[in-house]
């Protein structure tokens, strides 16, 4: 799995255990506490998607989904070591943003990238679709039950 957590909450206390988050249970574990147990922030359920609630990091990781395999710019770029900036306020406000962009680098035309592709030495795919396809599952699978 092609994740690292690292978490800082609002009290300043910070979690960089990102060589012990490796399986599905242990990232779900990370967003748990870095929402302090208020799974509505990561996904709630809405009549239609009829919801005037604010909108979740899984709706956020979703529309991101969408517009990186929409953007031209995106499959003709390889993108290593760039992250996922999550913030949430009291209210429940979420945002997700793509951050750290140092080791982007241009493909050499015509050569482009879907970003799902397992990594084989010299195809240079980053697997960040993959990544995100993954994220998006286990945030998923948090959704509250009643």
């Amino acid at each position: 799995m092609p994740l690292r957590v690292c978490v800082q909450k609002a009290d300043g206390t910070c979690s960089k255990n990102f060589k012990q988050t490796k399986q599905r249970d242990q990232v779900m574990e990370a967003l748990r506490d870095f929402v302090d147990g208020d799974s509505q922030i990561l996904v709630r359920t809405c009549v239609l998607y009829l919801c005037s609630l604010p909108k979740t990091y899984l709706w956020w990781l979703k529309e991101l989904r969408i517009a990186l395999e929409k953007s031209l710019f995106f499959r003709k770029h390889e993108v290593v070591g760039s992250s996922l900036l999550f913030v949430h306020d009291s209210t429940g406000k979420a945002r997700v943003w793509m951050i750290d962009f140092g080791k982007t680098a241009t493909l050499p035309p015509p050569r482009t990238l879907d970003h799902r592709t397992p990594w084989v030495e010299g195809n240079r795919e980053d697997g960040y679709l993959w990544g995100l396809d993954n994220l998006i599952d286990i945030v998923a699978a948090m959704l509250p039950t009643a």
